[in-house]
């Protein structure tokens, strides 16, 4: 069975909500994104000492481990230019897997996600259904203000998207905007796709015995401009609606959801292709 293009994978694993404008005009309007479906913790009072947002790595023989889980649901319309024919694909897949942050020397760290099994079909909710083992997924140098040192945009993003930690300290009810960006491919040639992820302090709570701070992280990532010798309709834009519990004693996230909504335009002389995807990711300390 042909399932997801393994660059769709890991864009949406990577958080990545998308909307299709054409490349002159604005961003079309997005259909509005369901409520987060989270736990009600209890209330705590703000600590005393101000907490400080980043992971705590100094501790290389500390591993955090957590349960992961992602639903994928993705409509794909694909045809030729000027035409009215079209083909019509449908998408789902299940996911759960094994998310480990190993800190490593100088308070870096790795992320490991393995033991992934999907469930994955084609086509509607009666078609037949394929369970795979997916390939596990590495990434080195993760810091503890939640940035990437590889170097690459995309790694980048989904660090900063799945574990998401504000810039500086925050007050209760205090929000701060984050500038994001993803690649966006057009032939041979790569051009990047600008936003923002604002991240608000909701309040406090308590999770067990750990006193967490609840994040409420809204992202738009929507902004393309191309050149004007590019030819057609193209559009990238990624929006969503994110919840995280941050341990700001321990200095690790206890838990998180992600509510995402994704769509691609690309339409040149020849052919054309438009993408819809409902993305729901999830991570809880084991």
């Amino acid at each position: 069975m042909k399932f997801l293009p393994k660059h769709v994978f890991v864009l949406l694993s990577a958080a990545f909500i998308v909307g299709c404008s054409d490349s002159q005009q604005e961003t079309q309007a997005q259909p509005e994104l369901s409520a987060l479906a989270e736990a009600e913790y209890p209330k705590a009072e703000a600590p005393t000492t101000e907490p400080v947002f980043r992971w705590d790595f100094s501790d290389t023989q500390k591993a955090f481990l957590y349960d992961y889980q992602q639903e994928v649901e993705m409509l794909t319309q694909t045809g030729t230019t000027h035409t009215d024919e079209t083909e019509i694909q449908e998408q789902y897949m299940k996911a759960k897997g094994r998310l480990q942050i190993v800190p490593r020397r100088n308070r870096t760290a790795d992320l490991l996600l393995q033991n992934v099994r999907a469930e994955m079909r084609m086509g509607g909710a009666s078609a037949p259904t394929e369970t795979q083992v997916m390939p596990a997924v590495e990434i080195s140098g993760l810091r503890e203000d939640g940035s990437g040192g590889s170097g690459d945009a995309a790694h980048e993003t989904f660090l900063r998207m799945l574990f998401p930690l504000p810039t500086k300290s925050l007050a209760v009810g205090e929000s701060v905007r984050i500038p994001a960006e993803m690649p966006y491919q057009v032939g041979d040639e790569s051009f990047q796709v600008r936003g923002f992820s604002e991240i608000t302090l909701v309040g406090y709570v308590y999770i067990e015995d750990r006193l967490c701070a609840k994040l409420s992280i809204v992202s738009d990532i929507s902004q393309l401009e191309l050149p004007a010798r590019i030819q057609g309709q193209h559009g990238l834009s990624a929006r969503g609606n994110s919840v995280f519990y941050f341990d700001v004693e321990e200095r690790a996230f206890v838990e998180g959801y992600n509510d995402l909504f994704v769509q691609l335009l690309t339409e040149d002389a020849v052919r054309q292709m438009a993408m819809e995807s409902r993305n729901k990711i999830s991570v809880k300390r084991r």
